[in-house]
């Protein structure tokens, strides 16, 4: 089952001891932008079937440049480049649009080599 911007929003408001109101709100503060960004990088990457204006409607209907701009910021607290992370959400976009095709789903790396021979 695919994962929800909800559910992803929940699970990093949780780990750092917020609500789901408190990365809806509008507060620029560090203890609640940071994890919205946060926030948002997980849904960029564990729901690669959300594009960037799903992901800032599910924000609170935000422009989806400032998903963008959230997303790089995250990028840079962790250590790697925004163009990584859009080719590796971009190859796992394309197998599992891919996947649903042809009705398989891989659960390794060799299972993804193998798919992406198909």
């Amino acid at each position: 089952m695919r994962k929800t911007a909800r559910d992803v929003i929940n699970e990093v408001a949780k780990r750092h001891g917020l609500g789901y109101a408190d990365m809806m709100s509008i507060h620029r503060g560090h203890r609640i932008s940071h994890p919205r960004q946060e926030a948002m990088f997980e849904c960029y990457v564990q729901c690669p079937h959300l594009s960037y204006p799903a992901i800032a409607r599910a924000f609170g209907g935000m422009d989806h440049t400032t998903v963008i701009h959230g997303i790089k910021k995250h990028c840079e607290r962790i250590g790697v480049t925004y163009a990584s992370v859009r080719r590796t959400t971009a190859y796992y976009k394309a197998t599992e649009e891919r996947n649903c095709r042809i009705g398989f789903i891989p659960h390794s790396a060799a299972e993804y080599r193998q798919m992406a021979r198909l």
